[in-house]
């Protein structure tokens, strides 16, 4: 019998409280029975590990959307499959199968992982998969990504679980929409924003996130001397966001993370050391960097620039808030309404 996708839609096992831009696994529904037996066997079991491959990660779309999109890369292979060791020194080596299409083109690279806990596969099987592409693009600079990490229990053909980024939206129906207002004092934060949102690193996010919430107290002080130009007084700011410390716990972050822990500038505080680990090659009196491709470190970058993106935005939201209810008409005095009729009048001018 056919199960149609309507009967058989995909659900995030993992966090329990899922954010656009945080690593999570994904199964069909049908699929969440079998896992939660692995999970509760206490045996190794040999799992097979795929990573499709692509130049580019897919942030945007539902999970089935995701799933189903085209590989794209440029790396081509004259064996399909193409079976490639990666040697560490002594007897640490990993093999590696290429898989290509009917074009010879690169769509995804296998390995075999032997682990417990399905969930537990992925970190060491992304770490030796990051480490494979970092000596291919060190020799051919070209841009290879995962855009996802397919699990399957050893000899099966289905995969039991997936491991994404989450999107940050299924679709927008936009207009009709006379246009948008956008006023100086908050352009950088949307580029920010836009950044943050966009990009294929979730170190960048990471950084982006950070950035954000710093330029809060700048926007505080710009909307205070605005308020001082207007000679509004008594201005009610919002304070400090407090945390879901729920939501944070079903993100995974465990009790010693989450003690003291009650305003967003507490949470960042938190965060201090991975901002510094990642905003330095190396810290003072550390001998090794941080290793990018680590699986583990990834998923935490990956986690903590979702949380933290999402709280950077929940304290600029409140500001902006504030913004359009006291001074977006008075800053707007003086602007004339951009007419289709006489968009030849609002052309770009380039100094060029």
């Amino acid at each position: 019998m056919t199960v149609s996708p309507q009967d058989d839609p995909y659900i995030i096992i993992h966090p329990r409280h899922p954010l656009p831009g945080c690593l999570a696994v994904a199964c069909l529904q049908s699929k969440g029975k079998q896992i939660d037996d692995t999970q509760k066997d206490p045996q190794k079991k040999s799992f097979i590990a795929r990573a499709v491959m692509s130049d580019h990660i897919p942030l945007s779309g539902g999970i089935r959307d995701i799933l189903a999109r085209p590989s794209v890369n440029l790396l081509r292979l004259n064996q399909n499959p193409l079976t490639i060791y990666l040697h560490h020194g002594g007897n640490r080596a990993v093999y590696f199968d290429l898989i290509s299409d009917q074009a010879s083109a690169l769509i995804h690279i296998e390995t075999e992982v032997e682990s417990k806990l399905p969930l537990s596969a992925f970190a060491g099987a992304r770490t030796e998969f990051n480490n494979f592409l970092d000596t291919i693009v060190k020799a051919y600079w070209m841009p290879l990504l995962i855009t996802r990490i397919e699990l399957f229990l050893k000899n099966e053909i289905v995969p039991i679980c997936y491991q994404l980024f989450l999107p940050f939206n299924d679709g927008v129906a936009l207009g009709p929409l006379g246009g948008f207002h956008q006023f100086l004092g908050f352009s950088t934060y949307d580029s920010l924003l836009r950044e943050a949102i966009s990009t294929n690193s979730p170190y960048y996010r990471f950084l982006c996130a950070h950035r954000l919430y710093d330029g809060v107290s700048h926007l505080r002080r710009w909307l205070r001397e605005r308020f001082k130009d207007f000679g509004i007084l008594n201005v009610q700011f919002p304070k400090d966001p407090l945390v879901d410390l729920q939501m944070l716990q079903e993100l995974g972050f465990d009790d010693v993370f989450l003690n003291g822990l009650k305003t967003v500038n507490d949470l960042y505080a938190k965060f201090t050391d991975h901002r510094n680990r990642i905003a330095h090659f190396l810290l003072k009196g550390e001998r090794n960097a941080i290793s990018l491709s680590h699986g583990k470190i990834y998923y935490e970058y990956a986690l903590g620039g979702a949380v933290l993106l999402h709280y950077a935005h929940t304290a600029l939201s409140g500001l902006v808030q504030l913004f359009n209810q006291h001074l977006f008409d008075k800053i707007s005095v003086g602007s004339i309404l951009p007419l289709p009729s006489n968009r030849n009048a609002f052309m770009i001018k380039s100094d060029d």
